[in-house]
């Protein structure tokens, strides 16, 4: 058990990209134990000596061969005491609080103007359980993550810096108590969104990827290609899918009237196109897992990709019915692009 514990900790160490070495660096000088410390400051006077390379803290915990497995397990017990320590951080404690408070002012004002469906209301009790964990970066940047929780359970985990709260904790908050939709890049657009419109960083029917392209680049692929399909025809609303989104168990219902929208104005009666984009954004996404791109940077390439062909090819994604939208898209493109 502890052999293969070690082994993903090794295999996690081995997967952070070269380029992120030195965030991971910093934080480990600030919790790496003395004696560790001492042995990696020796181990790097013996290199600079023979004139080799230095290496980083982590690649030196992966790759030294005098470093044993009790080695690894004395750093991993003080990564944990570190954590353990900042659950009790007042300065963490209190950016959260503040978030909980501006973020459920959000969730009543958006039942209120209509775009978040009454049933998220049942957010108010449930936030008061909600458990809230600080984690560190292996847990989160080494996965290629800002935070993550899961619908339906009351539980969120956020980054141990202050603005590293104020960015994600609404986006989790969203996760946890508020909706989903099963395909992961419609889920992330909306999700992002809502706490956008919450911060006050967009208006419920402004999307602003494509004309405020640089604001926000926060699941900015998903999000492009929402605002593609809402451009398709003018009875397509945002506020349809933030509704659907947070509908719960009915969200079945919203959906589909979604869906009946998106045929219409692609011109289709027989198919769904949003299971259709679905498959299109998955194809592209395994594409670029199979090229070694980490989960975020393949999911925005690939929403990219569909986003240009939602435009400029929508036959290559919803088949042949929508051929006839072709430069009713294009123009679409065009004027929002400029």
């Amino acid at each position: 058990m502890i052999k293969a514990g070690l082994e993903d900790v090794r295999n996690t160490i081995g997967m952070i990209p070269d380029q992120h070495l030195y965030y991971f660096d910093r934080y480990i000088d600030n919790i790496i134990p003395p004696f560790i410390r001492k042995w990696y400051e020796h181990d790097v006077a013996q290199r600079s000596e023979k004139g080799l390379e230095t290496q980083s803290v982590l690649r030196w915990l992966l790759e030294s061969s005098e470093l044993g497995d009790a080695m690894l397990i004395n750093y991993l017990k003080s990564s944990v005491d570190r954590i353990e320590k900042d659950q009790d951080d007042p300065d963490l404690n209190k950016a959260t609080e503040k978030e909980q408070e501006e973020w459920l002012t959000g969730v009543r004002k958006g039942v209120e103007e209509g775009w978040l469906h009454p049933d998220s209301l049942s957010a108010e009790q449930r936030i008061g359980s909600l458990t809230v964990v600080y984690a560190d970066y292996f847990d989160l940047s080494a996965k290629d993550r800002g935070g993550y929780s899961i619908f339906g359970k009351e539980y969120v985990v956020l980054g141990r810096k202050v603005d590293e709260i104020e960015h994600i904790a609404k986006h989790e908050f969203n996760h946890a108590l508020i909706g989903s939709f099963d395909e992961t890049w419609i889920n992330e657009a909306i999700t992002e969104h809502i706490a956008q419109v919450i911060d006050g960083r967009r208006d419920v029917e402004y999307l602003g990827s494509f004309s405020d392209y640089w604001s926000d680049s926060t699941y900015r692929g998903p999000r492009d290609v929402l605002e593609a399909l809402v451009n398709l025809g003018p009875d397509l609303k945002v506020a349809d899918f933030t509704r659907a989104y947070s509908r719960g168990d009915a969200r079945t219902f919203d959906k589909l009237t979604i869906t009946r929208k998106v045929a219409s104005a692609l011109g289709m009666k027989d198919y769904d196109p949003l299971q259709l984009l679905n498959v299109h954004i998955e194809k592209l996404y395994n594409h670029e897992v199979k090229n070694n791109k980490s989960h975020m940077v393949a999911l925005r390439l690939a929403c990219a990709r569909a986003c240009i062909d939602v435009y400029e090819q929508p036959w290559a994604v919803f088949g042949n019915q929508a051929w006839e939208t072709r430069e009713k898209t294009e123009v679409i493109f065009s004027q929002v692009a400029s």
